[in-house]
């Protein structure tokens, strides 16, 4: 279960860092 949980949470923060730069991309964009 701790492992599952743990590779759960890398996952979701390598998602976070390719989406992150998307992200400001689009809000420098709107400004």
């Amino acid at each position: 279960m701790k492992k599952q949980k743990l590779a759960q949470v890398v996952a979701i923060i390598l998602v976070a860092m390719m989406v992150a730069p998307f992200i400001l991309n689009v809000i420098m964009n709107m400004r």
